[in-house]
Parts: C-alpha cells; structure tokens; sequence
C-alpha cells in the first residue's frame, strides 16, 4: 500500500517515452534547454550512440556552464559538436544507412518495369 508521503516520491511514468531512444532525446533536449526541439534530438538518438551524445552533452553542460555569458546557447554548441562527431568519424548507426541503400534499391527495380 502506497501511503501519501510515498506517492510523492514515486516517479511520473510519461506513456510517450516508450523506447529508449525517446527517453535519451528527452533528457538532451531539457538538458540543453530546447523542450520544443524534441525531434531533432530524437533523429540524433536514433543515429549516435548514446555514449557519445551524453558525453557530448556533459562537455558541452561543463563549457556553458564556464562561460556563462549568455552569448552561446548550448543547444547550438551541441548541434555543432555532433556535427564535428560525424564529420571525423562515420560512427553513426548503421540502420540509417541501411535504409537509404534498401530504398534506392527498390526504386531501381520499381524502374525496370
């Protein structure tokens, strides 16, 4: 039995994170202060490890969090972080890829009839 000062300490269960993916895009995007950039954070936890983006995001939390002048936003730093990530190494998942390379080929065939 859940008594009342028990309640309050229970965590609200969102239905909408349903995937893991959903709950890493969640805390990056509160995290960098961008709760309406949901989906831009989503199509990069679907691409990056989760690894690297947290560890991207903590360095990215450490610097804003030195030089508070509030010229730079983190959400920027962030974006351009993981773009610098994708540059250097193409680490990102492989089910991306695999699924433009599919779509091609079935339009390649759609074609020869």
């Amino acid at each position: 039995m859940v008594t009342g000062d028990m309640k309050e300490m229970l965590i609200k269960i969102d239905k909408n994170l349903h995937r893991r993916e959903h709950v890493l895009a969640d805390d990056l995007c509160r995290q960098m202060g961008e709760p309406k950039r949901f989906a831009s954070y989503l199509g990069i936890a679907m691409r990056f490890p989760e690894n690297i983006l947290r560890r991207i995001a903590s360095e990215v939390m450490d610097s804003y969090a030195r030089d508070r002048a509030g010229h730079t936003h983190p959400g920027k730093l962030f974006f351009y972080k993981i773009g610098e990530y994708a540059k250097n190494s193409n680490k990102s998942r492989p089910n991306s890829k695999e699924k433009g390379a599919r779509a091609r080929v079935r339009r390649d065939k759609n074609r020869d009839h």
